[in-house]
């Protein structure tokens, strides 16, 4: 885990808000829910934020409007400086290279058409950080850099294993150099025996490169352990922030206590320090 270091937030949420009209079955009538229900937090540089809750919690919904990928209904999302809302066309592209993103689902967040030399190179080549001429070797180190073979770029994803494509989706969100990567359940598509093995290149990631990240998990003994503060999300609503090393002491809220409840075996930090490549 990177400690954080700097002064000011890099990432901001303040009062967000998203709701949803949704109609109801045999009739007219449309009821108004909050996915997301005036939520405020922050991410310093180089801090990983987890974010946790179960399935319908908001917590994805917050990602997404992080992403841009949803409009909240009220609020702001300040990073480095810049409200997201309010910027469009250039000034957001050169932001978008400072934010990526790593999707829950390796299988289809991967154009299999293309070759991981393409996926990991592409954020590159969209945003002119890079000549034609470096591409080869900047994939090599990309892939280097996830513990993956730097021989296999002329290789398409579906040659690969899901921890395997994981680690190339996370390449590819290092290729630009980013601020801050957002992570919606990176290993929930997983098998329990490759988890730790992705988690270990988030941790190293973190470490190395000093990326700040939103950690977004259904699972809190996964989150504890990568993250240095966690997020409780419930309902739309944060219900607790906590410091990562005072769970399961400091917990207070009982849907948190709730979410220890449900994870009786948590993984350990040794399972991911064991974990091979």
């Amino acid at each position: 885990m990177a400690r954080s270091s700097g002064h000011r937030p890099m990432l901001e949420v303040k009062d967000v808000s998203l709701a949803y009209s949704t109609g109801k079955l045999f009739t007219r009538r449309k009821e108004r829910v909050l996915a997301v229900d005036n939520v405020s937090l922050h991410v310093m540089p180089g801090e990983a934020l987890g974010i946790v809750g179960e399935s319908g919690s908001g917590k994805s919904s917050l990602a997404k409007i992080v992403m841009g990928l949803e409009t909240p209904s009220a609020g702001s999302v300040d990073f480095l400086g810049t409200d997201l809302l309010k910027v469009k066309g250039a000034e957001r592209r050169r932001l978008g290279a400072r934010l990526q993103m790593v999707f829950q689902d390796p299988y289809s967040s991967l154009n299999p058409k293309m070759t991981l030399k393409q996926l990991v190179t592409e954020p590159l080549v969209v945003h002119g950080l890079a000549r034609r001429d470096e591409l080869e070797q900047r994939c090599r180190d990309l892939l280097e850099k996830v513990s993956l073979d730097p021989e296999w770029g002329d290789r398409y994803p579906g040659a690969l294993s899901g921890g395997q494509r994981q680690r190339v989706a996370i390449a590819r969100a290092l290729a630009s150099s980013p601020d801050l990567i957002v992570c919606d359940e990176p290993v929930s598509a997983l098998d329990a025996s490759i988890r730790a093995q992705v988690l270990n290149v988030l941790v190293d990631m973190q470490r190395d490169h000093g990326v700040g990240t939103l950690f977004i998990a259904h699972d809190l003994a996964i989150v504890r352990h990568v993250c240095d503060r966690v997020a409780v999300m419930h309902r739309g609503r944060v219900v607790e922030v906590l410091d990562a090393a005072d769970i399961p002491e400091r917990v207070q809220h009982p849907y948190t206590k709730a979410l220890l409840e449900a994870n009786p075996s948590p993984l350990r930090k040794k399972d991911t320090e064991d974990a091979g490549p």
